[in-house]
């Protein structure tokens, strides 16, 4: 059950974070979603694909498809779509219509050709096992969603009546109700980061192109092989799993004509050895992107057989790269800084706070976007330079014991970093970006007694307001 409510966490966060958005109210909601899932049930009447979803927040909807007896999807297009539906669940039960229409592709519009008829669906939902509590949290740069609640799985007993009166028996398909809490953020500024490992080659022939690509991403491992010969170009998908690592690349493909027709066999078979470290920066317009990361080079072949016969190309530093690389890449709107410039916007303008006090500066806007000194947190994938920007500076004397320095209150996604000065030069003692829960940061630090501190704290991604710091 762990892995259904995950996926669907997944989804959700997936379909959140997919592109920058303008700062806006940080969004909170709660709903209950009630979903059913036929992909899909098979008969003597044919084939069906059922999706079947209904929520407090957005009503409800059914995606339905019909092939015929002897039709197989994945080669052939549905006879009937579903365009319209009023389904219904009640806790055990689940019914409504669904009304269905031809198929007919089209250049000027949707493919919708005549009706149909309606489709009757009538289901009782049997609680499988007992409520799952889950709690997913997924963060791309300062983008941030976080969602919990229970997923409750449920067996289904039922059919859907066709209108040509074939009956499909929904026992194989899967139902679930999500009871959830959800809270997404809004930044001025959007902040994402990515990490993955990349694998690409490309070799000339005398009438085209051979390219081969592959990458771990998020912990899965992708690869295709393309053959471009003139007008025609023919793919190559793993026959198996497919090792890519920091240190060897191995996979085996067969070749498929664009019909799906098998032509043939490829292996390919490399180490990889570290080249140098990648550290880029680009530009474009309101938009920067940061590289960072290792270079490899490859030394192996790719071994490819078609109609016999086998040819064997070189997988070299003139044909291949790869690369362990993080990517940031920081979308800022195009707007003038706001607020006064203040006298603390720099380490010697840091102005004394004392334990126990709590100061409130109103609009950051006004300071330097850029940060005094770097803020860089260590993680599995190593040493990560937070971006932040217009930042403003204190300094307190440590007691000899533990100090936090607080956040809360902040109006915006906000950066702590913490130094001391040595020989002129200003050495981190830490930095945090957000603790749980919050976009505020909160950090703990050991200090020395007598020994001069200094804070910086600043806006995630360069994002302007009012901050709030409490030193404890």
């Amino acid at each position: 059950m762990r892995r259904v409510a995950a996926l669907c966490v997944a989804l959700v966060a997936t379909l959140t974070l997919v592109a920058p958005v303008s700062a806006a109210p940080a969004n909170r909601v709660s709903d209950t979603e009630h979903i059913l899932a036929c992909v899909p049930v098979t008969g003597d009447g044919g084939t069906l694909f059922l999706f079947a979803a209904e929520s407090e927040q957005s009503g409800s909807f059914a995606e339905a498809a019909f092939w015929p007896p002897g039709a197989d999807p994945e080669t052939i297009d549905p006879a009937w779509i579903a365009i319209d539906s009023a389904i219904d669940f009640s806790g055990s039960s689940v019914a409504g219509t669904i009304s269905f229409v031809e198929f007919v592709p089209s250049d000027e519009g949707p493919p919708f050709g005549d009706p149909v008829g309606d489709a009757v669906l009538d289901a009782t939902l049997t609680p499988d096992g007992d409520a799952e509590p889950y709690r997913f949290q997924d963060k791309s740069g300062n983008q941030v969603l976080r969602r919990e609640g229970t997923f409750q799985l449920f067996s289904v007993e039922g059919t859907l009546t066709m209108p040509n009166d074939t009956v499909f028996d929904l026992s194989e398909c899967q139902a679930a109700t999500d009871t959830f809490t959800e809270f997404s953020n809004a930044p001025a500024s959007s902040v994402f980061r990515s990490s993955s490992l990349n694998l690409g080659c490309s070799w000339e022939t005398e009438e085209g192109f051979i390219g081969l690509f592959a990458a771990v991403d998020f912990g899965d491992v992708f690869s295709d092989l393309t053959i471009v010969e003139g007008e025609e170009q023919t793919n190559g998908f793993p026959t198996g799993p497919v090792t890519l690592t920091t240190e060897e690349f191995e996979a085996d493909y067969e070749i498929l004509s664009e019909d799906g027709d098998p032509l043939g066999t490829a292996t390919a078979s490399a180490t990889l050895t570290p080249a140098g470290r990648i550290n880029e920066t680009f530009s474009f317009e309101n938009q920067k992107t940061h590289i960072v990361g290792d270079a490899f080079n490859v030394d192996g072949s790719l071994s490819i057989t078609l109609e016999g016969t086998t040819t064997v190309l070189p997988m070299d530093e003139t044909s291949c790269s790869a690369s362990d690389v993080t990517v940031t890449d920081h979308f800022i709107p195009r707007q003038e800084p706001k607020g006064r410039p203040l006298p603390n916007d720099a380490p010697d303008g840091a102005l004394p706070i004392a334990i126990g006090e709590t100061v409130t500066v109103s609009r950051t806007g006004g300071t330097d976007a850029d940060p005094e000194a770097p803020c860089v947190i260590s993680d599995p994938q190593g040493d990560f330079e937070v971006p932040l920007g217009h930042t403003a500076w204190w300094t307190f004397t440590g007691t000899g014991s533990d100090v936090t320095v607080d956040t809360a209150g902040s109006s915006i996604d906000t950066v702590v970093g913490v130094y001391v000065e040595e020989g002129g030069s200003l050495t981190q003692v830490g930095c945090v970006d957000d603790v749980e829960d919050s976009l505020q940061a909160r950090i703990t630090v050991s200090t020395e007694d007598g020994v001069a501190y200094l804070i910086q704290v600043g806006g995630f991604g360069g994002d302007t307001g009012s901050l709030v710091v409490s030193l404890e």
